[in-house]
Order: structure tokens, then C-alpha cells, then sequence
């Protein structure tokens, strides 16, 4: 595999795609990471970026503009990734880019209590909050950038849990008035 990946994007809890710039192309993980394996992207384009909306719909911008829009067609339905139990997965916010509202999606192992904080890019702190969430499984915490200047936001998320040690998970969000 040839290429430097400057961004990943998670379509699944276990898919990871990684844009590779210059050489036209991009890395795909179905295993989180632990192996991949290359593909090239629609008309040769340089894409530097991507995202998943869901997973089904996505998209990648890149060089002169470039736009390249991912849809997953499956023949079957897909059932959710198995978690374990020990796990929590940060799988980002929907919509983003947003304006004003977006929703910070994860996945608990087990009950814990969850702490968001929310940050500019110069790093002041623009949002805390925590929650305790009683059971496993799915879940989303709202932000509400109404009050906030446009911009590039980073969010962390922490899962705190009985008897073990924190889990921290950080992401990326724009938003766009």
C-alpha cells in the first residue's frame, strides 16, 4: 500500500477507510485496524478527507474541488457490529458538518457514567457535560452550537466505569453557520 493517510473515517464500528492523498487511493480496515487492505479512488480523484454519515452514505473531499460521494447498496440487510462488552466506541457526531445541532453517537459495553467536554481550537473548554447511562448499548448526547462562533470543534468523550479504568475517545466536528 502506497500513501500517506492524513484522516480516517469509521462507516461501521468495525470499518475504517483512510483516505491516501497523492496516490489517488484508499486504505479499508473490517477488522478496527489490525489489517488492511488498498483500493483506488473514482476517476483517479485526490481526496484528503472523508466521512461517513452512516453506513450507508458518505463522502470525500479532496484537490481542485473534488467531491466523491460513497453509497453502500447491500444485496442483505446488515446487522450492528458485535461490541465486547469491555468496549466503548466513539462513532461521532451526526450531522457534521452541522448548524446548529448535532448528535454525539457511542456505544457502551456496559452501564457507566459519560463526560463530554467540548472544545475551540485555541483549547478553552466551550461545553461540559455528564450523564450516567444505565444500560448497554447504543446511545447520543446532543450539542447545540447556537451559541458558539462557526468553527472547528473537538469533543472528548470518557466513559467511566465500575471497577475499571476510564476509557477516553476524542473527535472532530464543524460547525458551520
Amino acid at each position: 500500500i502506497y500513501g500517506v493517510a492524513r484522516a480516517i473515517a469509521f462507516r461501521t464500528a468495525q470499518e475504517v477507510w483512510a483516505p491516501l492523498a497523492i496516490s489517488e487511493g484508499y486504505m479499508v480496515s473490517t477488522d478496527r485496524g489490525l489489517s488492511w487492505t488498498d483500493g483506488d479512488m473514482p476517476e483517479n480523484s485526490v481526496v484528503l478527507d472523508m466521512m461517513f454519515f452512516d453506513s450507508t452514505s458518505g463522502i470525500g473531499v479532496g484537490e481542485e474541488g473534488v467531491v466523491v460521494r460513497y453509497v453502500h447498496d447491500p444485496v442483505a440487510i446488515e446487522p450492528e457490529p458485535d461490541i465486547p462488552a469491555q468496549d466503548f466506541f466513539l462513532a461521532g457526531n451526526f450531522p457534521n458538518p452541522f448548524n446548529p445541532q448535532t448528535q454525539i453517537r457511542f456505544h457502551l459495553g456496559s452501564p457507566g457514567q459519560v463526560k463530554l467536554t467540548v472544545y475551540n481550537i485555541a483549547g478553552e473548554v466551550v461545553r461540559r457535560q455528564e450523564g450516567d447511562f444505565g444500560n448497554a448499548g447504543w446511545h447520543a448526547i446532543a450539542f447545540d452550537g447556537a451559541a458558539v462562533a462557526s468553527g472547528i470543534y473537538l469533543y472528548r468523550v470518557e466513559f467511566v466505569r465500575q471497577s475499571a479504568p476510564a476509557l477516553l475517545q476524542t473527535g472532530k466536528m464543524v460547525l458551520l453557520k
